[in-house]
């Protein structure tokens, strides 16, 4: 009966495959002594063949799968590895040079369970942001992950849920974020070799919509979104620019890349909150801020103090408040803000926004207006600081 070639039958057999190397590595003797056929390789290996397969083609995936852990593993300077004889006329033969770098290949190939759970988390919720030259590299890893978790039974989403929103996110590719492949791979390998971009935008900003040219610095996964943070050529300013709307990524090398101290661009400020003892837990195990310091104010109220980096916003030297705003307002009426003044004025805006939104007394109209100035508040900060 063939095989059908579908998403299961293909780790099966990437699974096999790895039993066929390992089996494979650990069957070839070590030192020259011991030096093994590729004939006596296959016999070894013969209960893998396909029922399709004729004899001449596995023993050809043999040779194939020898000559790998050959490439892999031998070092021709030192004479390490899995060394190959071959002779015009004569069988072709394997010998590891040393235990050493038999076991050190075969390690390869084998996986914790702890490692196999990082991966399988790596490749479900961190995917998105991995460019396509990182992420090939990693394949056999997520293979071998897979294979592990699978052989043990585990389900990686029925005991991690992770849930930076507060909502639950099932597991899994198929629910990961939608995003443009080539463009990360083109503004990853910039930011590495420290070359310009370009792309077309849209944006609420004046200014900043049609074609572009930016230096990148950062690939970000923020709030759910991967950002570009850039210096802008044409004024010289460090934006975020969300992937999704960047039309027609391309690399440059006719212009300087100019690479800035993000330092300059930020301002350490000390955040101070009340909240209730839930919050508190979750702030202070947070890496929202650093020296944090908590005393007591009644039975179930504490202030929190903490210092906590905030960028500059791209269009002056006030703070943009954007996303710790985003982050605090989860806590609704169990946190206030008491400093920064620029953090606490804008949730003291959006309060009165919301508020505005659910008052009985609002018209249609009203709601309307609210709602489609919103963006457009946000992205100009509080001028007091």
């Amino acid at each position: 009966m063939h095989r059908q070639y579908d998403k299961n039958a293909r780790l099966r057999t990437e699974s096999e495959r790895f039993d066929m190397i390992t089996e494979a590595a650990s069957f070839i003797g070590v030192g020259g002594d011991r030096k093994t056929r590729v004939s006596d390789v296959v016999a070894q290996l013969w209960g893998y063949r396909r029922q399709e397969q004729s004899d001449d083609a596995f023993k050809k995936d043999v040779e194939r799968l020898c000559k790998r852990i050959s490439d892999e593993s031998a070092d021709d300077v030192e004479q390490t590895g899995l060394i190959r004889l071959a002779a015009n006329g004569c069988p072709t033969y394997y010998y590891w040079s040393d235990a050493d770098s038999q076991l050190d290949f075969i390690e390869k190939f084998t996986i914790t369970t702890p490692r196999a759970f990082a991966l399988n988390f790596l490749k479900q919720h961190v995917a998105a942001i991995l460019p396509k030259s990182l992420f090939s590299q990693l394949d056999e890893d997520f293979l071998l992950a897979e294979r592990k978790l699978k052989y043990q039974g585990i389900n990686l989403s029925d005991i991690l849920d992770f849930s930076p929103f507060g909502l639950s996110m099932p597991g899994g590719n198929d629910s990961a974020p939608v995003f443009d492949t080539d463009a990360v791979n083109v503004v990853f390998e910039a930011i590495v070799k420290q070359q310009n971009i370009t792309f077309s935008y849209d944006s609420i900003h004046s200014g900043y919509s049609g074609d572009l040219l930016i230096s990148p610095q950062k690939l970000r996964f923020l709030s759910g979104q991967i950002q570009v943070l850039g210096l802008v050529h044409a004024d010289q300013r460090l934006k975020h620019f969300a992937l999704r709307k960047m039309q027609n990524v391309v690399s440059v090398t006719d212009t300087d890349f100019i690479a800035v101290k993000l330092t300059d661009y930020q301002h350490q400020r000390k955040l101070v909150i009340r909240c209730h003892g839930w919050v508190k837990d979750i702030l202070t195990e947070s890496q929202q801020g650093t020296q944090w310091q908590v005393s007591k104010v009644n039975a179930t109220v504490w202030q929190l103090s903490a210092q906590i980096v905030m960028p500059k916003h791209f269009q002056s030297d006030n703070d943009d408040c954007f996303y710790i705003a985003n982050y605090l307002s989860m806590f609704a009426d169990s946190l206030q803000v008491l400093e920064p003044a620029s953090v606490k004025q804008e949730m003291q805006r959006r309060i009165r926004k919301q508020a505005s939104l659910y008052d009985a007394g609002t018209s249609v109209a009203e709601a309307l207006t609210v709602l489609t100035n919103s963006p457009l508040e946000i992205a100009n900060p509080v001028k007091e600081c």
